[in-house]
Order: C-alpha cells, then sequence, then structure tokens
C-alpha cells in the first residue's frame, strides 16, 4: 500500500504534507530521488519518527535531477527505483545502470513489488522531486514517468496563490494523461484571501476532490504539524489505496 505525493512546483509544500501523513497514519517515507543533499530524509526522521528510507539517487546540489546526475557523471534509471518489500529493507544506494542481463535479473518489475508490498500490508508515502513534467533524463523521461512505473495513486500539492490553479489543472491533465490515478489535492495554504475561490475552481474545473487545506505554520515542528486534524474521510481514502 503506498501513495506519490506530487506538487506542482518546487517548495510546495510536499515534504511538510508528506510528514502530515506518515505523522497521523503512522506511514514510513520514502523520497527515491533527492537533489540537495539528505534534507528531506532527515527531516522525516526527526519529525516524525517513522522508518525514511535512503534515496536510491542522491545529489548535493539543489538544482533539477537530471541536471544533478549529469554533472556528477551519473543518469537516472527510474527501472531502478523499486518500492521497498520489507520494512526498512531498502538501504543502500544505486549510482550505476546495470549493463548486464545479470544485474537486469536482479531488479524485480513494479507489478511484483507492487503486489508483494500490498501482501506484507506495509504503508509507505513516496515522495517526488520537483512536479510531475520535471525531467530525470535527457531521453525524455520524466517524473510522471517514475510514477506510472511504480504504479501508486497520486495525492497533488498545489498552492493557494495566484496561479495554482493553471498549475494545479496541467499536472491533473499530465497525470490523466497517462492513465494515472489521482485522489485528489491538498492545497498548501499561505494567501488566504484567494483560498475559497482557488478551491473552488480547482475542484470543479479539475474535477477532483480537495482532500484538505494545510494552514501557514508559523513554527515547524512535530506538534504543529499534528495538530493540523485529518478529515476521517481523507484517512479512509489513504487506508484503502
Amino acid at each position: 500500500m503506498a501513495i506519490f505525493v506530487t506538487g506542482t512546483d518546487t517548495n510546495v509544500g510536499k515534504t511538510i504534507i508528506s510528514s502530515w501523513i506518515c505523522l497521523h497514519l503512522g506511514w514510513d517515507y520514502f523520497k527515491p530521488i533527492q537533489t540537495g543533499g539528505n534534507s528531506d530524509n532527515s527531516f522525516i526522521s526527526s519529525i516524525t519518527g517513522v522508518p525514511a528510507y535512503d534515496s536510491i539517487f542522491s545529489f548535493s546540489e539543489p538544482i533539477a535531477p537530471h541536471v544533478a546526475a549529469k554533472i556528477n557523471g551519473s543518469s537516472i534509471d527510474i527501472f531502478k527505483i523499486q518500492l521497498p518489500k520489507h520494512r526498512k529493507s531498502l538501504s543502500n544506494k544505486i549510482d550505476s545502470i546495470p549493463t548486464t542481463e545479470h544485474e537486469r535479473s536482479n531488479f524485480i518489475s513494479a507489478a511484483t513489488q507492487t503486489k508483494d508490498w500490498e501482501k506484507e500490508n506495509n504503508k509507505i508515502v513516496i515522495e517526488g522531486a520537483g512536479g510531475v513534467l520535471v525531467p530525470l533524463q535527457k531521453n525524455g523521461i520524466k517524473m510522471v514517468d517514475l510514477i506510472r512505473h511504480l504504479k501508486v495513486p497520486v495525492i497533488i500539492v498545489s498552492r493557494s496563490t495566484l496561479g495554482t490553479i493553471n498549475h494545479t489543472l496541467l499536472t491533473l491533465e499530465a497525470l490523466r494523461a497517462r492513465e494515472i490515478k489521482v485522489l485528489g489535492v491538498v492545497i498548501n495554504s499561505t494567501c488566504e484571501e484567494s483560498l475559497e475561490y482557488n478551491s473552488k475552481a480547482i475542484a470543479e474545473y479539475g474535477s477532483t476532490e480537495i482532500l484538505a487545506t494545510f494552514p501557514h505554520l508559523k513554527e515547524v515542528t512535530r506538534d504543529s504539524i499534528l495538530s493540523v486534524q485529518m478529515h476521517d474521510s481523507m484517512k479512509t481514502l489513504l487506508e484503502s489505496h
């Protein structure tokens, strides 16, 4: 059982919302592609206390993943990214592409991994890097292709500010065009004046559900995040996938 948390942009609040879900539901955390060091894993671990699996591809530069990989003489292969089959079993980074049939055979298909994960009844929040169309490889592979590879449903984190309607509808369109299931949208609120209108517009024109509105936190701590209540309907929705 897993969900993928994506966003309409960088710094839209994906990590905060991921930690919120982990805290309320006790799910594990996995960010397969990390740029800018290991800050998100460290944050999740310190805030939630849940297992945070090592990123498969991690780069110190806070830039787009495909650029960071190129600078480091590497390449991001989405087929190396697998859902952990057992709790805390994923601990080793992979930084080279398998070149032989033997190496390829060591990787289990996404469908099999997902089936095994559900069988074990483990639960995990997967966080993406940037938005759904951020490039991962020079051959055109994008974050949305990783989501499709993992075969998991998506929650979109969006802003409440001007421009969010367009950004959110574009994200919905990109996901649906690839037949990826969208559970709904969480709006990370920073602009109360436009929140109500933008929420209604996203729900109506995007034919989607606004799962929650997350308030602006003056201080980001375990207690402040946990104090934001999660509706039972959202808990039920997430637990059913």
